[in-house]
């Protein structure tokens, strides 16, 4: 099954939600108290001080931000936007009206802006995830 680009950002960010909203509530409400030993404590000893770093860094509350913060990135930048005087409303890229009809941008939407493509980039090495979108 193909998925548009769009869908594919939007679906992996319902599994981060959740992956972090499940984390939220199994560890608490994260906070900075979160320790090395505090973690240690909790999960065995297989973690390291660098993990715990990285853990208590990226917490569930912060993924939650993220994903909020992306999907408004990937609202602005997913529907055709209007042409004014060459330039689009949104992205502000200069439009030529030879190729694109002059009225819409076509660097949004299924055609994915360069923003989009780099939002999507970050789940690279998911199996649905379509090397045509690749931001290079």
């Amino acid at each position: 099954m193909t998925v548009s680009i769009t869908g594919f950002i939007t679906a992996r960010l319902e599994e981060d939600h959740y992956r972090a909203y499940q984390a939220q509530g199994l560890l608490g409400t994260p906070t900075p108290w979160w320790t090395w030993r505090h973690l240690r404590n909790r999960f065995g000893t297989s973690i390291t001080r660098a993990d715990a770093q990285h853990i208590g860094h990226h917490g569930p509350a912060r993924v939650l931000r993220e994903v909020e913060a992306k999907r408004h990135i990937l609202a602005d930048h997913s529907t055709p936007h209007t042409v004014v005087d060459g330039f689009c409303t949104e992205c502000g890229r200069e439009v030529d009206k030879n190729h694109h009809g002059g009225d819409w941008c076509s660097w949004h939407g299924d055609h994915a802006c360069p923003t989009v493509r780099s939002l999507a980039a970050a789940w690279s090495d998911h199996e649905d995830y379509n090397t045509d979108w690749s931001a290079t």
